[in-house]
């Protein structure tokens, strides 16, 4: 009975990971076309509370971090300043970057940390992990369309179009995705978006 279960439950890992395969793959043709693009700017143009955008966003994966035994928490400086976003494009790039730390996290203990800080013109948003790291070679080629580290030496999900996905959509909002790494220590993937200003100025993309 054991055994079926576990068969079943490999089934159905493999049929998830099939399915974000299909999901990402065409959201790439979208992304290529521009169709992603002109949706964006229709949506886009919302002065948004990244507080609670974040809050938000960590809490969905509170239950994946917990089932693989890492402590998931945020670290977010008072009053952070408006942003200009569009939420569903903004959830799905900082949703990957937190379940790659998770998914490179895996031990007992380890902690994913997302945390924000306003830094000039800037919003700095970082999701820190206790994970495997990555070798300083790989950093430049890390947001690669099909690109995997170690793919021989360790369990991964996808085929490496998470990092590449995250990063086209924060550049769609006229922002950047950087990452610090160091093999053995984590990953520090840093999201920076432009301040939204004033209540009567524009989105940096409609300036």
């Amino acid at each position: 009975h054991e055994d079926l279960q576990e068969f079943l439950l490999v089934i159905k890992q493999g049929a998830d990971r099939l399915t974000q395969l299909v999901e990402d793959l065409l959201f790439l043709v979208r992304l290529d076309t521009g169709r992603v693009a002109e949706e964006f700017r229709l949506l886009a143009c919302v002065r948004h509370d990244l507080d609670a955008i974040l809050r938000r966003t960590v809490q969905q994966y509170e239950e994946q971090a917990m089932a693989c035994g890492v402590m998931l928490e945020t670290r977010l400086d008072s009053n952070l300043p408006p942003v200009w976003l569009c939420e569903p494009l903004f959830v799905d790039a900082l949703g990957r970057l937190v379940d790659n730390g998770i998914k490179f996290s895996k031990e007992k203990g380890k902690r994913v940390t997302v945390s924000a800080q306003a830094t000039g013109d800037w919003v700095e948003v970082a999701v820190s992990d206790q994970g495997v790291g990555i070798p300083a070679e790989e950093i430049p080629h890390l947001f690669q369309h099909f690109r995997q580290i170690d793919r021989d030496k360790m369990e991964q999900q996808g085929v490496g179009l998470g990092l590449a996905i995250a990063q086209e959509l924060i550049y769609l909002h006229s922002g950047e995705i950087t990452v610090k790494s160091k093999p053995g220590v984590g990953s520090i993937f840093t999201i920076r978006l432009p301040l939204a200003g004033d209540r009567q100025s524009v989105p940096p993309w409609l300036d």
